[in-house]
Parts: structure tokens; sequence; C-alpha cells
């Protein structure tokens, strides 16, 4: 059951860079920062955001480093501020919710 949840992890977000690469969002980033899951505890996670634009939802996908639990990879939500982002979504290696907060590697609000 395990290879079978950590073979679809892998898929989605294989997928999900796939679809990325091909449709080359011209205001897409990395987000790097904490997250907290539901039974996977704390960790530090590495996103790719389908848009660095302010104040709107938008899609995300990433692997995380839990310090008690390993690795996991998840989808979710995330919303953009000047300073800091936010993401909910679903980890599929833990098994839980997942909420993380960190810094876009381009952020839309900074004049260079």
């Amino acid at each position: 059951m395990t290879y079978l949840k950590n073979l679809l992890a892998s898929s989605i977000l294989v997928a999900a860079g796939s679809v990325a690469s091909a449709v080359e969002l011209p205001s897409s980033s990395v987000f790097a920062g904490f997250v907290w899951t539901m039974g996977g505890g704390p960790g530090l996670t590495l996103k790719y955001v389908s848009s660095n634009a302010l104040n709107t939802p938008v899609l995300s996908a990433g692997v995380s480093y839990y310090f008690d639990n390993g690795f996991g990879a998840d989808l979710g939500i995330a919303y953009n501020t000047c300073t800091l982002s936010g993401t909910v979504g679903y980890d599929f290696l833990q098994n839980g919710f997942q909420f993380g907060v960190g810094a876009l590697a381009n952020p839309y609000c900074l004049p260079f």
C-alpha cells in the first residue's frame, strides 16, 4: 500500500511539473519555507507556485522534508502577499493536511 501511495504522489508531481513546463507561465515561482502536516509534524518545503501575483489564490505542488517522518509530496493552494506566502494542501505521503508559510524566489511586488 505504501508503494502505491508513493507511486501516486510521484506521478502527480511529475504530471504537474510536465504541465507547468509545457505551459511555461511567465509569472510562476518557487516557494521555500516551513510546513506543518497533521500527522507528519514540522518540516521544510520547496514548492512550485503557478503564479507570483499578489492577493490571488494560485496552485502549488511540492516536496517536503519532515524532521520526524522523512519526506512528503503535496498539492495545494497558495496565497501570496508582498512579503510572505501561505499554502494549504494535502500531503499524499504523510496522509494529512498541510499548512505552510515562506517566501517566493521572485516576488511580484519588488521593483527590481
